[in-house]
């Protein structure tokens, strides 16, 4: 469905990305992980226009999108999320995640200002399903809290909430769990699973927990010092000699 051929990013002389190939298939969830400064959350970027390739070609389903706006590229079913939490956090959590719907929203302008009914109808529709997809991943009692006062495992819950919520065919999570504890993340692992595979989802996820990444992924990808130096299965990815000395350690063989 995604398709990386070639691609480089440079910042002046540094490359941040180098020559990378990958592909994220439909229904699949890939794992992107290595060092700190690898160059994961650049290709990220590469991919919902908050940067251009040096070089490469980024397509989707065959169409190249590497000349694309975030908005354009968000349009044709490419979401994500950040490290940080970037809710608006004087809202509610139902209202962030009825913000992430603005894509499939066709109300007027002039109809919202004038209360025209069936605007309305639309509206209360909206935040019918925000409430929804806010329940399916627990967080019913917590819709109408201002997204300031949740918890960090509630914030992160909320921001795939309105990524899902654009309807997109490729979610891409960078660093779901970080700052959660074994049990939430153990939690948002399961509710991201669920979710891919109800709503045929394809996933591509930049983690740092090991056992998170390995017990979700289907296939993983490492990056070091923005070169691509192995691909495969979580077994196969586990015990190559390259992601060992470069990443995981010998504690990540375990």
């Amino acid at each position: 469905m995604i398709a990386l051929a070639g691609v480089t990013k440079d910042y002046g002389g540094v490359h941040a990305v180098k020559d990378l190939s990958l592909e994220l298939p439909d229904q699949t969830v890939l794992g992107l992980i290595g060092p700190n400064g690898a160059g994961k959350t650049t290709v990220l970027n590469l991919m919902t226009g908050l940067a251009t390739p040096t070089s490469g070609t980024i397509a989707l389903d065959e169409r190249r999108i590497d000349h694309l706006k975030p908005h354009a590229i968000a349009a044709l079913g490419i979401a994500r999320t950040y490290q940080t939490s970037r809710l608006f956090p004087q809202m509610s959590a139902l209202e962030n995640v009825v913000v992430g719907m603005h894509l499939h929203a066709d109300d007027s302008l002039l109809g919202q200002l004038t209360g025209w009914p069936p605007t309305l109808a639309r509206a209360q529709r909206l935040r019918t399903q925000a409430r929804e997809l806010l329940g399916e991943l627990g967080l019913s009692e917590r819709a109408d809290a201002l997204a300031r006062n949740l918890a960090p495992g509630e914030q992160r819950r909320v921001e795939i909430a309105r990524a899902i919520a654009m309807q997109p065919r490729a979610l891409l999570l960078d660093e779901p769990a970080a700052g959660l504890n074994p049990v939430e993340t153990d939690r948002l692992r399961a509710e991201i699973l669920k979710l891919a595979r109800e709503r045929n989802i394809s996933v591509l996820l930049i983690e740092h927990d090991m056992s998170f990444v390995m017990a979700a992924c289907e296939r993983i990808a490492v990056l070091n010092f923005g070169e691509k130096i192995a691909e495969g299965t979580p077994d196969q990815v586990r015990a190559d000699p390259r992601v060992i000395e470069a990443y995981l350690g010998v504690e990540g063989v375990a």
